[in-house]
């Protein structure tokens, strides 16, 4: 038989036999798959088992606290937003043959959605927990399950009047783990893969890590030689503040001003400040510190650094004046807080997901919803709390602690509204109010916003509406946009095929995508209808690894719009073990309504640093990093290194550069005009290696001006 006949004949063999065998394995292969889902009554007790066998048992709280909920932390007083997740979504990666190991009775919420608020935290701990707050992947799995544990508690709360017994919530918790685990195997990103994003706000398992924030500055600090940048290192139960400052001495290093490390106040879990308005004028760095995950009490802690030369004291004072001292000490019994400024007085807002209205008859039982709690840290005076439904009910109120509360600032720098985004509920098309939705269908697609007034008498001002927004695009953040534009949430995801390939590692085919929906017109809304996104797809020079550290928006000197602050650390294609840049665009979002969203973002400049890793290796201040990987290799903690060492060494530098934060700040300007715009590098661990840029505005254009220190192994320019 000749080649043709044979390959006919393989053909017709192909056809007759292959075919259908390979059509019959796919069809026993979905019916397996649709009996496992449809037999959880037969293999969730065998998930029980295995969840049993795997994992240990959690000390059982003696309270119904909820889980920490992920919270954003801006590092200047320009920022508006950090855009984290590395436009990957989050969600509960949970494949259906661990969906199979939980019993869901028919009416009721997947399990997806059950322990959303658990997920979240845990997808931000394997994308930022290494790099933000050196968590391991058992860290975050043990956080996950003790989340779960919570949370499943919070679903099954008290029935009744009497207390459940929540001894099935150990097992639920460990299957939560197990599931994750199926789902995301392997997605921990470790040293070097991780960015830096702050995320938690109870960070009670990370003993040694750095933090850095911007402060103001004046003219004469900035000439001397001051970043304006601070960072405090977050050692165990201790605080030790670093300026970072130029060497009067040296213009090529950073001076040592660091503080002694001090006691956190009070034995309150350590968390990091941010720049907080106090009243009669007076702003500083306050951070809002919890007693324990069972003790709702919240500190007001102040961060005070002064400085005299090499010399920083550093102070941390709970519930500092001008706050009042009984207002400062409520317990507020809520899950979600933020510092506000409303009207010019500093007031906290918080999240209460369990609360509960009287009934207007003499009956006793109470109405469950959710509420917006506002107090008032100036002076004793009882205002208001806003139930976001109205008089009506709010069912399932854990659905509230899946994303942070968003705070919407006027052009003044206050608060106005507080945005709340919950993914499982339906609003009613007629009455806007928020309608029971048990099973929570559709809740990947489609969001629901609150938007509450925050001044006083504004109850009966509630907004409410959905998006069009799903999981994929999340998280979302909340940008003021130019002048008479408003406000819009903004979200960076991936195309679905592209998504795949950023997890698998692979080459993209298209340009990450930033969307933005606006504030909706309701009035104008039909019954139905999803407030839809504005997609902007990025440039294609924004294509690769822009977003895996997370974007800065920011109010930049000189421009009505918001800045886009877009880095990266990349390896140099021709020496990559000796050289790396550190590369940032800037893009204005012009978002006036008839603007075409493929010419939203307009670039305002571009830069590179290069960093010769060689050269600072050897630098004085490396010295630590080269203690460090001699130790690591098993050899004595000098700080010489040889051939090998060396190698090593530089690999651990540029670790450290790639999950280094990120701060922009505004610096003065010694030329008349605007002020200019500051990025500082902040060091992964060892802050005195930091380094920042300035930009100068030319003519609407964003131009290098020079960069600190003046490192030989640094080199900065336009592009």
């Amino acid at each position: 038989m000749n080649s043709a006949g044979l390959s006919r004949s393989r053909s017709v063999l192909n056809t007759i036999v292959c075919r259908p065998v390979r059509l019959a394995l796919w069809l026993i292969c979905l019916t397996v798959i649709a009996t496992v889902q449809s037999c959880t009554w037969f293999f969730a007790p065998i998930g029980d088992d295995v969840a049993e066998a795997v994992f240990p048992d959690l000390a059982t709280p003696p309270e119904m606290e909820a889980p920490p909920t992920f919270k954003q932390y801006p590092s200047s007083s320009i920022t508006q937003a950090i855009l984290g997740g590395r436009g990957r979504g989050l969600n509960c990666s949970i494949p259906w043959i661990g969906k199979s190991l939980f019993e869901t009775p028919a009416g009721t919420a997947s399990v997806s959605l059950h322990f959303r608020p658990s997920c979240v935290m845990h997808d931000l701990c394997y994308r930022h927990g290494y790099a933000t707050y050196g968590y391991s992947q058992a860290d975050c799995d043990r956080a996950l399950q003790a989340s779960a544990f919570r949370m499943c508690r919070q679903i099954n709360a008290i029935r009744d009047g009497k207390e459940e017994v929540f001894e099935s919530c150990q097992t639920e918790a460990k299957k939560v783990l197990l599931g994750v685990s199926i789902g995301g195997a392997g997605s921990f990103q470790a040293s070097g893969k991780s960015t830096y994003f702050e995320y938690d706000p109870m960070p009670e398992n990370a003993d040694n890590y750095v933090i850095g924030r911007a402060y103001p500055l004046d003219q004469a600090q900035a000439s001397a030689g001051e970043f304006g940048v601070v960072t405090y290192h977050f050692w165990r139960n201790t605080v030790r503040a670093r300026l970072l400052k130029v060497d009067p001495a040296d213009p090529r290093r950073l001076l040592e001003a660091k503080s002694e490390f001090v006691p956190y106040p009070e034995q309150y879990l350590p968390t990091a400040p941010t720049l907080e308005w106090l009243g009669d004028g007076q702003s500083s760095l306050i951070a809002l510190a919890r007693m324990t995950f069972g003790d709702t009490r919240l500190a007001q802690v102040q961060f005070s650094s002064q400085s005299d030369g090499a010399k920083v004291l550093l102070a941390l004072t709970p519930c500092p004046s001008p706050l009042n001292k009984i207002q400062c000490s409520q317990d507020m019994d809520t899950s979600i807080n933020k510092l506000a400024n409303v009207e010019g007085r500093p007031m906290l807002v918080s999240l209460r997901h369990r609360a509960s209205l009287k009934q207007n008859n003499a009956s006793a039982h109470r109405i469950p919803t959710v509420k917006l709690v506002r107090l008032d840290l100036a002076e004793e005076r009882k205002i208001e709390d806003y139930a976001l439904n109205g008089t009506s009910d709010i069912n399932d109120g854990y659905r509230f602690l899946q994303n942070d509360m968003l705070l919407e600032k006027n052009s003044e720098g206050h608060d106005t509204h507080a945005w709340i985004l919950v993914r499982g509920m339906q609003i009613d098309s007629q009455s806007r109010l928020i309608t029971p939705n048990p099973d929570a269908q559709g809740y990947k697609d489609r969001l629901m916003v609150i938007r509450q007034p925050l001044a006083d008498g504004q109850a009966g001002n509630t907004q409410r509406f959905m998006l069009d927004a799903k999981e994929t695009d999340d998280p979302l953040s909340l940008v003021r946009l130019q002048q008479g534009a408003g406000v819009a949430l903004v979200g960076l995801s991936w195309v679905s095929s592209d998504l795949k390939n950023v997890e698998a590692a692979r080459e993209t085919e298209h340009s990450p995508v930033l969307s933005m929906w606006r504030l909706p017109d309701l009035a104008s809304m039909s019954e139905k209808e999803l407030s839809k996104p504005e997609p902007i797809s990025l440039s294609p020079a924004l294509m690769h690894n822009f977003i895996e550290r997370p974007p800065l928006v920011v109010d930049a000197p000189g421009s009505a719009a918001p800045v886009f602050v877009w880095t990266r650390m990349a390896a140099d294609a021709k020496s990559p073990e000796t050289q790396v840049s550190f590369d940032i665009v800037l893009t204005a979002l012009n978002s006036s309504p008839d603007r075409q969203h493929a010419s939203a973002l307009t670039e305002l400049g571009s830069l590179a640093c290069k960093l010769d890793l060689k050269q600072q290796i050897h630098s004085v201040d490396a010295f630590m990093i080269r203690q460090f990987v001699n130790r690591s290799l098993g050899k004595k903690a000098v700080s010489e290194l040889n051939a090998g060492t060396e190698i090593s060494s530089m690999k651990e530098l540029l670790k450290r550069w790639k999950m280094s934060q990120t701060i922009v700040s505004r610096k003065p300007s010694t030329e008349l005009g605007v002020d200019n715009i500051a990025v500082t590098a902040v060091f992964n661990g060892y802050p005195g290696m930091s380094f920042q840029v300035i930009l100068k505005n030319v003519d609407g254009r964003l131009r290098y001006s020079q960069h600190l220190p003046r490192a030989p192994y640094l080199e900065c320019g336009d592009i």
